[in-house]
């Protein structure tokens, strides 16, 4: 890891301010100051999941806080139809579960979509567009057991951790759906905020992507606000290679940390072997959207529009959600699905949607 994305990470994961962590703030229909198109921080994370009471079992059993269900037996679905609309599955149905993971001070809002049709997708570590959490944790060889018990499937060669350069100590693991998490000790501890009962201590976003410059051209110039800062070329990390097996891989690091938050992105962009670009559609397991909160709405869609990407909404046009919230999602080059919201005034004020089974 080069000098600048290890000082930037390691700001960001100190005290809990992880990627998921402090410095975040929720979506809100309070109105910003300022004029102008702007991107004025972001919001929560969500995985799409196929199955979400087999996702909550899994992510419980290694360490997330799962809130329980309000009622005994599996949760039920809502008939948010805004919601449905601005996911682009108006006949859909939808469920959600915001999973805290301590010492982040931000919850994972874990989401399946039903009644509509999806395509599972086994994502690959090296391919551009897969977001792998990881997770920090005191303990690695607790996890490593855990893991073993519930038969997940284990990504690093040879099961066992992979020690870095740093002495941190690392596994890669398959979640339900095949989505990448990385388990991770560090060395040193960093001070967390997790309670002492809590082997997580916190947690960051690595996210692969397909050209660094494309990347950064999208965020820090054309939404605008991003930090971008990348190594200047391609290295050769055989603790990388030893902890994913991309044996021939070869990475280029770098860190995007967004506006008005502590939220950092680690990017890796590999070449040497084999990847296939994510497309998916949002509601199929394993894709990944992003809150984003901004002012001047539109304006920041056709700055999407000229990355040629497009609002997933049948209708093509922003669409009006509770509470009071006017929202566009959009898929980066990288297909991470970002929810654009701009609060709106008394124009979808809140109401209990319907339950369904």
């Amino acid at each position: 890891m080069s000098r600048f994305t290890a000082g930037l990470l390691s700001a960001a994961m100190i005290g809990g301010a992880a990627v998921l962590g402090a410095g975040q703030r929720p979506a809100s229909s309070a109105p910003e100051q300022g004029s102008g198109p702007e991107v004025l921080g972001l919001g929560s994370y969500s995985p799409i999941v196929a199955d979400l009471e087999k996702s909550l079992e899994f992510y419980g059993k290694i360490g997330l806080e799962i809130p329980p269900p309000a009622k005994p037996g599996p949760r039920m679905y809502t008939l948010n139809l805004g919601l449905l609309h601005m996911l682009g599955t108006p006949n859909g149905k939808e469920r959600h579960v915001a999973a805290r993971i301590p010492g982040a001070n931000m919850s994972a809002e874990i989401v399946e979509l039903g009644n509509v049709e999806r395509k599972p997708t086994r994502l690959r570590f090296q391919d551009p567009g897969t977001i792998t959490v990881a997770l920090l944790v005191r303990n690695i060889d607790s996890v490593v057991q855990t893991l073993e018990q519930a038969g997940a499937h284990v990504i690093t060669p040879g099961g066992a951790p992979v020690t870095m350069a740093d002495g941190s100590r690392s596994l890669l693991v398959d979640d339900p759906d095949g989505r990448p998490i990385e388990i991770r000790q560090p060395n040193p501890l960093p001070e967390t905020t997790a309670p002492a009962t809590s082997n997580i201590i916190g947690a960051h976003i690595i996210w692969v992507i397909n050209d660094t410059g494309q990347t950064a051209h999208a965020y820090r110039d054309v939404l605008g606000g991003f930090k971008v800062e990348s190594d200047p070329g391609f290295t050769t990390d055989k603790n990388l290679q030893a902890l994913t097996g991309l044996k021939n891989a070869q990475v280029r690091r770098s860190s995007l940390q967004a506006p008005r938050s502590a939220m950092v992105f680690e990017l890796l962009e590999f070449k040497g072997v084999d990847r296939k670009p994510l497309r998916t559609q949002l509601q199929d397991p394993g894709s990944t959207r992003m809150q984003v909160r901004v002012r001047g709405l539109d304006a920041i869609v056709e700055k999407m529009k000229s990355l040629g990407s497009h609002i997933v909404a049948k209708e093509g046009t922003p669409v009006k959600v509770m509470p009071n919230l006017i929202v566009a999602v959009m898929p980066d080059p990288n297909n991470l699905f970002l929810t654009l919201l701009e609060p709106c005034d008394g124009c979808m004020p809140r109401v209990e949607p319907q339950l369904v089974p």
